[in-house]
């Protein structure tokens, strides 16, 4: 096997920049939008969480069929790229939608069709993001600390959303769909700067790639264990809905307090973040699954205190801290479980996976909210002890996947070391 020919270490240094201010300016478009649509669907149109919740689920439903997107972006090539095409078209498509929502015209069905066809535009953007980071990340042997960093915008990035979405919320809808159309365009500019490889299309034609492409993920152990390793660490009533209705009808805070502790939030989720930067060089795969469960579980535990403004300043940050550990730890076991070759495709599915049971969890948690009225303390209770059940998956974890840890600083030396990515033959 020819050894595989690294990217320059100036070209990954810059690459990794670049990357990170595309999923800063991604999920700042995608993130921003939820409290002030989840307020609009409250006070405008009168709806309780039971019925806000699938509301927005449906209109973020893209993100749970991920894969057929992943699909298109690794098949098929637009000027002999992937990645760098698909992202452009994205971001270009979510725009237009996200703009068409200026016209506001009074019916919720306009407004779930819109923001669903702006999140396919969002969702081309995502698994082209996701695909090349996997490539680029597992060439270069940076995988883990790329995923780590995905990880720690991901949950940082609410220290940008959340005092812009609080002033949003208290203002004119249409200027929030106005930042979600000038992201999207964000992410289409930028990725021209990364430093994407042109694909060479399989002379087979698309059937042939498509079906070795679904075989080689259906072939692996890892990545089957990956997905069911998602499912149990998510997998519980969430409360993500129901804690903004708790916010403002019991705690009456403002929008803007609102945003201000989703702010901490994210400070606490960044700083997580950051530290599995380091710590994805030191522990394996297996050893902080583990850890972040733990402090997951127990983390969460915080928010039965959550009885007022000063509370949750305290809380908020620990809640980003905790979640943002599980969150990495998911990023980094798609990453390397995930085939070589079907980069876009493995990682969107387990990606749609883990983004279809959170929406099932918050409609499940809103339910038993709005419907059985459930104090919101005894919800943070089940979902807590819902998340320490990920850990049963531990003793059935591939060895191989189990024992991967990143082994090259970022950027990388002129070595020819590699990271442990693994890919069941």
């Amino acid at each position: 096997m020819p050894d595989v020919v690294l990217d320059e270490p100036q070209v990954v240094t810059r690459t990794t920049h670049l990357l990170t201010s595309s999923w800063i300016v991604h999920w700042l478009g995608l993130f921003v939008y939820a409290l002030p649509f989840k307020l609009f669907l409250k006070n405008h149109f009168h709806l309780d969480a039971g019925h806000v919740a699938p509301l927005v689920f449906l209109a973020g439903f893209a993100f749970n069929i991920k894969p057929i997107f992943a699909w298109v972006g690794d098949t098929f090539t637009l000027g002999g790229y992937r990645r760098r095409s698909w992202t452009v078209i994205g971001g270009l498509f979510g725009a237009v939608f996200f703009l068409l929502l200026l016209v506001g015209i009074d019916d919720t069905r306009f407004y779930v069709a819109c923001i669903f066809l702006g999140v396919v535009g969002y969702c081309f953007v995502s698994c082209s993001l996701g695909g090349f980071m996997v490539e680029f990340g597992t060439r270069n042997g940076v995988l883990g600390a790329l995923s780590s960093y995905r990880g720690a915008i991901n949950q940082g990035v609410n220290i940008l959303v959340g005092p812009l979405a609080g002033f949003l919320a208290a203002r004119w809808i249409g200027l929030t769909w106005s930042v979600c159309a000038a992201c999207a365009i964000g992410n289409a500019v930028l990725i021209f700067f990364c430093a994407d490889r042109k694909y060479t299309v399989s002379k087979q034609g698309s059937t042939p790639v498509v079906v070795a492409q679904l075989k080689s993920l259906l072939a692996s152990k890892s990545y089957w264990f990956a997905i069911f390793a998602t499912i149990m660490i998510t997998i519980a009533p969430g409360f993500g809905t129901p804690l903004t209705f708790y916010q403002q009808d019991t705690l009456k805070m403002t929008e803007q307090q609102i945003g201000n502790v989703t702010m901490l939030n994210g400070l606490g989720g960044l700083i997580m973040g950051l530290a599995c930067v380091a710590l994805t060089k030191r522990l394996t795969i297996g050893r902080l699954f583990l850890i972040t469960t733990v402090l997951n579980a127990v983390g969460t535990l915080a928010y039965t205190q959550y009885h007022n403004l000063a509370s949750a300043s305290v809380i908020e940050p620990i809640g980003g801290f905790v979640n943002a550990g599980t969150t990495v730890a998911i990023f980094i076991l798609a990453g390397h479980a995930t085939p070589k070759g079907v980069e876009g495709l493995g990682y969107s599915l387990i990606m749609a996976v883990n983004n279809l049971v959170l929406g099932i969890g918050d409609m499940w948690g809103s339910k038993l909210t709005s419907v059985h009225h459930m104090p919101f303390w005894k919800l943070v209770l089940i979902n807590s002890g819902t998340t320490l059940l990920a850990l049963i998956v531990l003793p059935f974890m591939p060895v191989a996947l189990k024992s991967v840890k990143d082994v090259i600083k970022l950027p990388p030396s002129e070595s020819k070391s590699q990271s442990g990515h693994i890919v069941d033959e």
